[in-house]
């Protein structure tokens, strides 16, 4: 590539700057320095289109001294720093610099900064900069995603995610936002599934002081908290038909009011939604509105499970230890496993994996480390297939306590389960079981009872090996019974 751009990187720690030299090196070329010294003779020396400076150089407040050199010679200046004093950033803009950024920031949006600096917009700049941030080397995901930005750029269509859970939907949706130029705008994300029925709408457009009990003061709505940016709705077919309504009038319209208010609202923002479900089954049902889904597909791109790239396997469980506080090496054979394994839980469940794995005492992750079902393939899941699934200690516990109390241990099995796969990850555990947040609080609340009314080892009926000395224990609260029951009903 043809790198006619100069940046200089000033930075005293080394890991960090030559993570800096890495991540922007395929948009420009990079001089790196260490000290204010060398950083001012470079300065006073050379042209640069973009200075990127820490403020704290070996304890020193120097940063701003360079600042001042760079803006001598209207450097374009961006300011990085671990401090996020009131007083530092007063003083770098009064200064004249154009960017400050905690570096965890830098990490997420320098790149898109400089790009838009220096109106990099080629295809191959683009790719390399998608692939790093998504963590991936799927060639045709590439290849939609530029594709897609050629689509989206300069026109206000919408865009709809398909994919199963924990595929990266809300990470791909605000890589698509900065690859579209949205370094100054928000990127406002939403589960739609996480939030109960009566608080979506008043999230989404806000309120005024008194529109209900508890409303005491005006709260501005997610709506406009997006304007000039983008809005992204993740699991969109959680969403009430009221509210589906409500929004298609904004989102055709470009103006809403917050409840309780008399004054319309104007805004403007890119829509990106996704979902896992099959949403053309949620129109048929009547539970997803034909205007509104015609609204939102303006293009539709469908995200490509992890066992769909099994070669970005590897690739992510590197990342995923780079991010760890404790470094571990997997041996070829654990990445032999870990790379036929189907992952239904897909990036979301990887990720679990590696962060437990990586706390292993010898340091290398060898294939009896792995858990037994990673191992067999065969994925922590319930089957449908009854014959596959019931024997016959499970008939003896029926025919004991009858089917309420048995779909509710099975809940309970599942429940224990995805919760160990998602280590307390509610948002995950939410998505993974299709559930809103709630209702998956509930069903742990449940599964926790039954616990500790019925002492069965939770893999006693799976295994068949259910105790007779169980037989008479009440096996669970009856109001656990009713509650479970009401909801098969419904």
């Amino acid at each position: 590539m043809n790198l006619t751009h100069k940046i200089l990187i000033i930075e005293d720690e080394e890991y960090f700057r030559e993570a800096l030299v890495k991540q922007l090196s395929a948009l420009a070329n990079v001089v790196a320095v260490a000290n204010k010294q060398d950083a001012l003779k470079e300065i006073q020396r050379n042209h640069f289109d973009a200075v990127i400076i820490d403020i704290d150089l070996s304890g020193e407040i120097a940063g701003f001294d360079i600042l001042e050199s760079a803006k001598s010679k209207d450097f374009f200046t961006i300011m990085l720093t671990d401090n996020s004093s009131d007083d530092y950033i007063k003083k770098a803009y009064s200064m004249g610099c154009d960017h400050y950024l905690t570096k965890e920031q830098s990490e997420q949006v320098l790149e898109f900064i400089i790009m838009e600096r220096l109106r990099v917009t080629s295809d191959s700049v683009s790719a390399e900069f998608f692939k790093r941030k998504y963590v991936t080397e799927d060639h045709t995901l590439v290849s939609d995603i530029i594709s897609l930005k050629k689509r989206l750029r300069n026109n206000e269509r919408s865009l709809l995610l398909l994919g199963a859970t924990g595929v990266g939907k809300t990470l791909l949706a605000e890589c698509i936002h900065y690859l579209l130029g949205g370094t100054e705008e928000s990127f406002v994300a939403l589960n739609v599934a996480s939030i109960p029925e009566h608080l979506i709408e008043s999230e989404l457009f806000g309120y005024k002081k008194g529109a209900f009990t508890g409303a005491i003061k005006d709260k501005r709505g997610l709506l406009e908290e997006a304007n000039n940016g983008t809005l992204f709705l993740d699991e969109i077919t959680s969403m009430p038909i009221q509210v589906q309504k409500k929004l298609l009038k904004c989102i055709e319209e470009k103006i809403f009011y917050p409840l309780g208010g008399t004054t319309a609202v104007k805004v403007k923002f890119r829509l990106i939604t996704s979902t896992c479900e099959d949403i053309y089954q949620k129109i048929q049902t009547g539970d997803f509105r034909t205007d509104f889904y015609y609204r939102i597909c303006g293009v539709t791109l469908t995200i490509p499970s992890l066992k769909e790239r099994p070669k970005d396997i590897k690739l992510l469980i590197k990342h995923f230890l780079t991010q760890g506080s404790r470094q571990v090496s997997f041996s070829k054979e654990a990445y032999r496993l870990m790379s036929e394994y189907c992952w239904p839980g897909n990036i979301r469940e990887l990720k679990s994996v590696v962060e437990e794995l990586s706390q292993i005492d010898s340091g290398e992750v060898t294939s009896e480390d792995l858990p037994e079902h990673i191992r067999l393939n065969k994925p922590m899941q319930l089957t449908a297939n009854s014959a596959k699934f019931i024997n016959t200690d499970h008939i003896s516990f029926i025919r004991q306590y009858g089917i309420i109390k048995f779909l509710l241990k099975l809940e309970a099995d599942a429940a224990f389960e995805i919760e160990k796969m998602f280590k307390n990850d509610a948002e995950g555990g939410t998505e993974f079981m299709k559930v809103s947040k709630a209702y998956y609080y509930r069903i742990l609340q449940r599964a926790r009872n039954l616990e500790k009314n019925l002492n069965i080892d939770l893999k006693e009926i799976k295994a068949g090996t259910l105790k007779s000395t169980h037989r008479h224990r009440p096996p669970v609260k009856q109001s656990d019974m009713d509650d479970f029951s009401s909801e098969l009903m419904q």
